[in-house]
């Protein structure tokens, strides 16, 4: 059974990225913001500040994502106590 990765609506607005931070995340990666799709504009942002370091980003990034890291850990691993370990 495949789980499905979140939607993006659960990561829209939860996180905001500073807009200089967002603009130079996407400048160093050829990607115009501002031709994205809403829910791709909102990873964008949510990368950028990863990337940055932004505890929030990543504390947003992990509420958002975890069940579906968990279901692949386990797919990987094919035992939970090593897929807790993997997603950790």
């Amino acid at each position: 059974m495949s789980a499905p990765p979140p939607s993006h609506s659960a990561a829209a607005g939860a996180y905001q990225c500073p807009a200089e931070l967002l603009r130079d995340h996407a400048a160093r990666h050829g990607v115009d913001p501002g031709r994205l799709p809403p829910e791709l504009r909102d990873d964008l942002a949510l990368a950028a500040g990863c990337a940055a370091g932004s505890e929030v980003a990543w504390e947003h990034f992990f509420r958002t994502y975890r069940p579906f890291l968990d279901h692949v850990a386990l797919r990987l691993a094919r035992n939970a106590a090593d897929a807790e370990d993997l997603a950790s």
